[in-house]
């Protein structure tokens, strides 16, 4: 049987809106972002509560489906233990361990990864710093929302996961701290 990538695989690589927020310029923040971030607890934890997030977008799907979408985003909305970023001159670079880097243009300039267009941007709204993560491809959208706290030694990831194949979007947060 030939494999084909599940939509709930795509989501787990990143999805999202096509329109960019604006950037800062490269010393506005992007540096407050770089570093190794690891996962506060235990990944068992954090797995329970994406699983926990995922059961609840999928409450209203007909019982046929949901167990399918549940499985598939279940395997595919694995926690990081570990994220890397780095900003190389005009590059912008994220990494968790459970997926490949994916390089951006902090300019916010969309890039082509397989089926999907990606994008990353700084946002100050609030007056409070967030790096946004954004990709899409014709099967849905994902945001991550990264947020500073602690002086930055604190990291929050926010996912939005949005679908016409899902009746809720899937939303749930993960908390990193700084380790380099």
């Amino acid at each position: 049987m030939k494999y084909v990538p599940s939509l709930a695989m795509w989501f787990c690589m990143g999805f999202a809106a096509a329109s960019h927020a604006p950037n800062l310029t490269p010393g506005q923040g992007w540096d407050a972002f770089v570093g190794t971030w690891e996962i506060v607890g235990v990944v068992s934890d954090a797995e329970e509560q994406v699983k926990t997030a995922i059961y609840k977008a999928t409450e209203e799907m007909n019982f046929l489906t949901r167990g399918i979408a549940r499985d598939r985003l279940i395997n595919s909305q694995k926690p990081p233990k570990q994220i890397r970023m780095r900003r190389q001159n005009e590059m912008f670079t994220i990494h968790p361990d459970t997926f490949s880097a994916l390089s951006m243009p902090i300019s916010g300039k969309a890039v082509k990864y397989e089926d999907r267009m990606a994008w990353v941007s700084l946002d100050n709204g609030g007056g409070r710093l967030a790096l946004r993560q954004i990709s899409e491809n014709r099967q849905g959208k994902r945001e991550n929302v990264y947020r500073l706290q602690d002086s930055g030694k604190s990291l929050f990831l926010e996912v939005t996961v949005s679908s016409s194949s899902l009746p809720a979007q899937l939303k749930y947060t993960l908390k990193f701290t700084r380790v380099k």
